[in-house]
C-alpha cells in the first residue's frame, strides 16, 4: 500500500488546474481502445 498516497496525490494534481485537460485526454483514449478491442473481436471471430 505504499504507492497509494502518491497515486491519490496525482489524481488530485490531474484535478486542479489544466490537467483536467489531460485527465480527459486519457479517458478517451481509454475509451477508443475499447472500441478498438470490440473492432478486432469482430473482426477475427473466434
Amino acid at each position: 500500500m505504499n504507492e497509494s498516497p502518491k497515486w491519490y496525490k496525482n489524481m488530485e494534481t490531474f484535478v486542479n488546474g489544466q490537467d483536467k485537460k489531460d485527465l480527459n485526454v486519457i479517458l478517451e483514449r481509454m475509451d477508443q481502445a475499447d472500441k478498438d478491442r470490440d473492432k478486432i473481436h469482430t473482426d477475427i471471430k473466434f
